[in-house]
């Protein structure tokens, strides 16, 4: 019952910052679209028509944690049951796969950010502990998560953003279940309008990350290699850091 409360409180604090703006997509076939977007720095395709979904840009009217915008897609029968206000009717808002974009604003990676941004990431409500993943090209972090809805998650980092993909359903046969991860295999990232010129890299942060796929024989030898990168013996860590970021070669330290 304190999952789902939590789960309730987090939906209306997303939605209740919003307000519909313009949608960059474009049809590519007569039941498939692609949501594309210098601004965001990255594309996907869904499934349209009356099988499909209905998608919505939303804009946040404040910006709590860098968020940047909401992309919302809500399965095409689900849509035609609002009222003319898009309230539900009769009953819970219905499950839908939310993209939230956030601007990084410390350089994280996605399996320190999804921690220190419970409210948003929600693996707090976690069955198991996230597994990394590659999207895009890019890092990223992927979960399961229990609450009002359960849902499938994929955390990504890339070109200074935080992608937050939270694909909800009500039961594993659903079909947003299974339209979930085929939009995460369709995203690509794309030159986005803002470069990341002047961007910092925390280089405490970099090198005790770079331990989470590193082997140390023990302690000692863990902490002379941090301390060793931290002095610059270790370039390619940086430079491995940067490339999984999306950071561009005006990043410094």
């Amino acid at each position: 019952m304190k999952k789902i409360i939590i789960a309730i409180l987090i939906s209306a604090l997303l939605v209740g910052v919003y307000f519909v703006f313009k949608v960059n997509e474009k049809e590519v076939s007569n039941n498939t679209a692609v949501y594309s977007s210098q601004e965001l720095g990255f594309e996907f395709s869904y499934k349209t028509g009356p099988e499909g979904y209905v998608l919505e840009e939303r804009t946040p009217s404040a910006n709590p944690e860098g968020l940047k915008k909401a992309i919302v897609l809500m399965q095409t029968k689900d849509k035609e049951n609002l009222d003319t206000n898009g309230a539900p009717v009769g009953g819970e808002g219905p499950a839908t796969i939310t993209i939230n974009i956030f601007k990084n604003l410390k350089n994280r990676q996605p399996s320190v950010w999804v921690k220190e941004n419970i409210a948003y990431s929600t693996v707090n409500l976690s069955r198991a502990e996230p597994v990394e993943v590659v999207v895009g090209g890019a890092n990223g972090v992927r979960y399961s998560a229990d609450g009002l809805y359960a849902s499938d998650n994929v955390v990504v980092a890339h070109g200074g953003n935080i992608y937050v993909f939270n694909g909800m359903y009500i039961d594993v046969e659903s079909s947003l279940k299974k339209d979930f991860s085929p939009i995460i295999d369709s995203v690509k990232f794309i030159p986005a309008t803002t470069s990341q010129v002047g961007a910092k890299i925390n280089i405490d942060e970099v090198c005790n990350g770079a331990l989470a796929y590193m082997t140390f024989p023990d302690g000692a030898s863990a902490d002379k290699f941090v301390q060793d990168c931290k002095d610059g013996k270790y370039p390619e860590v940086i430079e491995k850091f940067k490339k999984e970021m999306g950071l561009g070669d005006g990043a410094s330290i």
